[in-house]
């Protein structure tokens, strides 16, 4: 499905992305799968501790599915330029059990059955800073960052964020 050197993150759908995860973050690695019958997901895990992390960097590529004709269209809102591109961001918070009982089969359900599989909990309250990006003229792909803290705050989140990863230009 995808390897990690250390430096870029490969993915299967034709995604890669040049990052580079702060030393105290472990890969852990990946899930795929699809998404709302339209889109093709892939979800790489970093956690900053075993077998609690207190911190995740989630990287999420997306791709619509042959045959689904659509496009991603949302605003890059809040923009920073990270490696070179400019990405949207946002901060939020999140509940997983809530995330969970609402879309048991969509992202962070899936991220938390993963974790569990690798022996990893994480307490349900998390602060989540997000960074998206639309790749390609024809608006089929995107590159997501997710930033969480658990039990964390909003305040200040973004510049967490952006100091435990790295994009750099290839």
């Amino acid at each position: 499905m995808t390897a990690y050197d250390g430096r870029v993150l490969r993915s299967g759908i034709g995604l890669a992305l040049p990052i580079r995860v702060r030393p105290e973050f472990r890969y852990l690695g990946a899930v795929d799968f699809v998404l709302k019958s339209v889109a093709r997901v892939e979800r790489h895990h970093f956690v900053d501790a075993l077998p609690a992390p207190r911190r995740l960097v989630i990287v999420q590529f997306e791709a619509f599915l042959p045959g689904v004709d659509d496009h991603y269209r949302y605003a890059l809102r809040d923009p920073t330029t990270l490696g070179g591109e400019s990405w949207g961001t946002s901060t939020g918070t999140l509940r997983v059990s809530e995330e969970r009982d609402a879309q048991p089969e969509a992202e962070m359900a899936r991220t938390a059955r993963f974790l569990a599989e690798h022996g990893t909990m994480v307490d349900d309250a998390h602060a989540v800073a997000r960074f998206a990006r639309i790749v390609g003229e024809e608006r089929r792909r995107e590159i997501l960052i997710f930033y969480h803290e658990v039990g964390g705050s909003r305040d200040g989140i973004l510049e967490r964020a952006e100091n435990a990863f790295e994009i750099v230009p290839g």
